[in-house]
């Protein structure tokens, strides 16, 4: 369970969510040659561009994308393809705006965060949109496109093949083929993300931090976190504020203000949080690595589909 949570943290900030930039777009609208055609209220909005079409976008405006490797309600992006693009997620029952034709859904990702689907495909934002209407990543790839009500459509059911979760020691890596001690194997390719998740402790955060933290809301209205984790520079900003979680926990996305005693406050668009840590709290660091870091005796937890694995991380 703790790695599940500790997984549904990565992909809330790297991977998994809502806005990754509200600040920016309080500021700024869609662009003129983009037409609003609903409501903010709603989970997914639409917006009619001359060339792309019904745009789906998300409540704030930011355009979302779909990805070429997906099946039927799964999601092929995740570790730090889940940084450049966080899954869209949504509190509740996710909504569409009156007089569009389609249906919106969430689904369980294999890295434990629900992400909202429109007609099956698995939906995206794009880290390096900077405000409402920005499309920068149609075409990102040859694998990431725009999704609009046109073109998103479920993926033929007998090509979605699921990830699975792999665990264990490596026994040797050859050729591009990963083997653990179990006798399991899997390969290796350019896209594999590889992350290492480092121990640390309450000395190692500081102010300016960006980090995810799963923690329970108490009756003063603090919170009393049980996991926080410190993501890279490049993920700053990424699934900023609070979103729910599974078992009661609410995951917070934001900035270390200040460290004191046994806590810190930290902040976010609209608003902040004072943070306790529990007895048995766990304060990690997501770095990147690398396949040199695939070694004999390493342990690693590997998200696999057809036999190639889509994420390790080393642990």
């Amino acid at each position: 369970m703790a790695f599940v949570q500790r997984k549904e943290a990565m992909r809330y900030l790297l991977g998994a969510l809502l806005s990754s930039l509200a600040l920016a777009l309080s500021a700024c609208g869609a662009p003129s040659s983009a037409t609003a055609a609903s409501s903010a209220a709603t989970t997914v909005q639409v917006r009619v561009d001359p060339t792309l079409g019904t745009i789906l976008a998300d409540a704030k405006g930011m355009t979302l994308y779909k990805y070429a490797k997906d099946g039927t309600n799964t999601s092929a992006c995740l570790a730090a393809c889940a940084t450049a693009w966080p899954p869209l997620t949504a509190p509740g029952t996710p909504t569409l705006p009156s007089g569009v034709t389609g249906t919106l859904a969430t689904f369980p990702r294999s890295d434990g965060v629900t992400q909202v689907s429109f007609n099956g495909v698995p939906l995206y934002r794009y880290s390096k949109d900077q405000k409402a209407g920005d499309i920068t990543g149609n075409g990102v790839g040859g694998v990431w496109s725009v999704a609009n009500v046109a073109n998103t459509r479920p993926a033929p059911a007998a090509t979605s093949v699921p990830a699975t979760r792999v665990n264990g020691a490596i026994q040797s890596v050859a050729n591009g083929k990963v083997t653990l001690a179990d006798g399991s194997a899997f390969t290796i390719n350019p896209s594999t993300q590889i992350s290492r998740i480092v121990t640390g402790t309450l000395s190692d955060l500081k102010a300016g931090d960006y980090v995810a933290i799963t923690a329970k809301r108490q009756p003063d209205n603090t919170l009393l976190a049980s996991m926080v984790n410190v993501f890279p520079t490049t993920a700053r900003g990424v699934a900023n504020g609070q979103f729910p979680l599974t078992g009661g926990n609410l995951m917070t996305n934001a900035t270390i203000d200040q460290v004191t005693g046994n806590g810190f406050t930290v902040a976010f668009p609209g608003g902040g949080a004072k943070i306790t840590l529990a007895a048995d709290a766990k304060i990690t660091r997501t770095v990147a690595a690398d396949q040199s870091a695939l070694t004999a005796g390493t342990n690693v937890s590997a998200s696999v589909r057809d036999g190639v694995a889509q994420s390790i991380t080393l642990q």
